[in-house]
C-alpha cells in the first residue's frame, strides 16, 4: 500500500532555563498535516522552542553536566550508539562542525569524522520513489539533537549516524528494513536510536516488526508527543524496540525532582499482540504491545541545549529521550538489551509515580487528540480510534504507567549487560 509521508516538526514557546517550575508553553507543530492526510509517518518528538540566546548554550537549556547528575552516570565504556535517520539533507561536513563545536562547549573529549569516533553512512535507496515531504530542515535538527543527546549522556561513546533512502519514500517500510540491515550487517551497529515512527497503525505492522528482532542489537524507539494514542504505531510497537516516553525534570535546591510528562505517545496497539512480557502487567482492555517501557527527560519545559548551524537553541521531546537511553546503554555495555530483559529486571529504574494527566486522555470527545496540539485535531479524529482512558494509560502511578512505563534511569546499572540474555 502507498503511503504519503509527511515529517514535521513540532515547536514550542518556551525556552528558558529551567527552574524549579517548568516555563508556561503553548507548543504547535511547524507543519500541520493537510486536510483528509491520515496515513503519515513523522518525525516521533523532536519540539524546537524559541531561542533566548543564539550565540551560546547559556539559557537555552541543560548541559551534559546536567545529564550526567540527574542520572547518576559515572564510569561506563566508550561504547558505540548509532543514530537511524530517514533523510540525508545535511551535509557531514556541517554535522561534524556541530558536533565539534557542541563538545568544545562543553569541554568534552573530540569526536570527529577526521578521527574516525564520529561516521556519517548515507544508504542509496531501492525504490527512490518521490512523496510529500515538509519542512526538510526539521529532520536536520532531529538528526543534531540525537547525536548531541548521544554526546551529554556518553561523552566518551564513538558516534554513527546511518541514514537511509533519503526520508522521500512511499514504501517506508521496507527503506527502514534496508537501514536496519545496512547498520547492523555492515557499520557493526549494536545500539540503535530510533526518533520516528507512524503515528497511527497499519495490517502490515506486525510483519515488519521482525526486522527489529536481532540477538546482540538494542533498539530504543521515540514514543511521540502528542499524548494518548496519537503517536501510537510502527516502530514503537516493535515487542523489540524499547520505547522511550518522556518526563519533566526539575532541579529544587540540590535535588533533582522527576515527573511524568503529558506529552507522551502512549497507549495500547490493535495490531501487535502483547508479548509474554507485558502479560504480568495485567492491563484491562488491553491485549495488545503496551507503550511505554522506560522515560527520560523530554519535556519542553526542560529542554536540552543544542547547537545546529551556527546558532545554539532549546530542544525537547521523546527524540531527546530515546537517545539519551540508547546513550546510557551503550556506556554500561548493555548492548542486546530488550524490553523483555529491563520486565524481567527492573533494578536500576526509578518508578515515576507523579505528573500531570496525558493531555490527549483528556480530550472531551475521547479522541486521540493532544490539547498540546490542536491544529492537528482534524487530521488526527480521521486517522484514530478513541483513545484509552484507562488510568494507568493516562497518568503516571505506582508500578507500571504509559506516560513513564517501568520509571526513569536511576544510573547506568538499569542497563548493564548482566541483564541481557545473550
Amino acid at each position: 500500500m502507498l503511503r504519503k509521508v509527511l515529517i514535521f516538526l513540532l515547536a514550542g514557546s518556551a525556552g528558558l532555563m529551567p527552574t524549579a517550575q517548568a516555563a508556561p508553553r503553548t507548543p504547535a507543530p511547524a507543519c500541520v498535516p493537510a486536510a483528509g492526510v491520515s496515513e503519515v509517518a513523522c518525525s516521533s518528538g523532536v519540539i524546537g522552542l524559541p531561542i533566548t540566546n543564539p550565540t551560546g548554550p547559556e539559557g537555552n537549556g541543560y548541559t551534559p553536566s546536567d545529564i550526567a547528575s540527574i542520572y547518576h552516570l559515572k564510569g561506563g565504556r566508550p561504547g558505540l550508539v548509532t543514530i537511524l535517520a530517514t533523510a540525508q539533507s545535511l551535509p557531514a561536513a556541517v554535522i561534524d562542525h556541530d558536533i565539534t563545536t557542541y563538545r568544545a562547549a562543553f569541554h568534552l573529549p573530540p569526536c570527529t569524522l577526521a578521527s574516525g569516533c564520529l561516521q556519517v553512512h548515507d544508504l542509496q535507496a531501492t525504490d527512490p520513489t518521490t512523496v510529500e515531504v515538509a519542512a526538510e530542515t526539521n529532520t536536520d535538527l532531529e538528526i543534531e539533537l540525537d547525536l548531541e543527546g548521544a554526546s551529554a549522556a556518553c561523552p566518551g561513546c564513538r558516534l554513527q549516524l546511518v541514514r537511509g533512502g533519503e526520508g522521500r519514500l512511499q514504501n517506508f517500510e521496507p527503506v527502514l528494513v534496508q537501514a536496519v540491515q545496512e547498520a547492523i550487517k555492515t557499520y557493526h551497529a549494536r545500539v540503535i536510536s530510533m526518533s520516528f515512527g507512524f503515528n497511527t497503525e497499519y495490517p502490515t505492522d506486525a510483519a515488519y516488526s521482525k526486522v527489529f528482532h536481532h540477538p546482540g542489537v538494542t533498539f530504543t524507539g521515540a514514543n511521540g508527543d502528542s499524548g494518548n494514542g496519537t503517536s501510537l504505531g510502527y516502530p514503537v510497537t516493535s515487542p523489540d524496540v524499547i520505547d522511550v516516553g518522556g518526563t519533566s525534570v526539575t532541579k529544587v535546591g540540590n535535588r533533582w525532582v522527576t515527573h511524568g510528562w503529558e506529552g507522551t505517545g502512549s497507549g495500547c496497539s490493535k495490531n501487535i499482540p502483547m508479548p509474554a512480557y507485558q502479560q504480568h502487567l495485567h492491563l484491562a482492555k488491553c491485549h495488545g504491545r503496551a507503550v511505554t517501557d522506560v522515560a527520560a527527560l523530554a519535556d519542553p519545559g526542560t529542554p536540552l541545549a543544542v547547537y545546529i548551524e551556527g546558532i545554539w537553541r532549546p530542544v525537547a521531546g521523546t527524540s531527546l529521550a530515546a537517545p539519551l537511553v540508547a546513550a546510557m546503554i551503550a556506556r554500561a555495555g548493555g548492548e542486546g538489551l530488550t524490553p523483555a530483559d529491563l520486565y524481567r529486571d527492573p533494578r536500576g529504574l526509578t518508578d515515576v509515580t507523579t505528573g500531570v494527566s496525558n493531555e490527549a486522555c483528556a480530550d472531551p470527545g475521547g479522541n486521540c487528540v493532544s490539547d498540546l496540539f490542536p491544529q492537528t485535531k482534524p487530521v488526527y479524529q480521521s486517522a484514530h480510534a478513541p483513545c484509552d482512558p484507562s488510568p494507568v494509560f493516562c497518568r503516571p502511578g505506582k508500578g507500571w504507567d504509559g506516560e513513564t512505563g517501568l520509571g526513569t534511569p536511576q544510573d547506568l546499572s538499569a542497563f548493564t549487560s548482566s541483564k541481557a540474555r545473550r
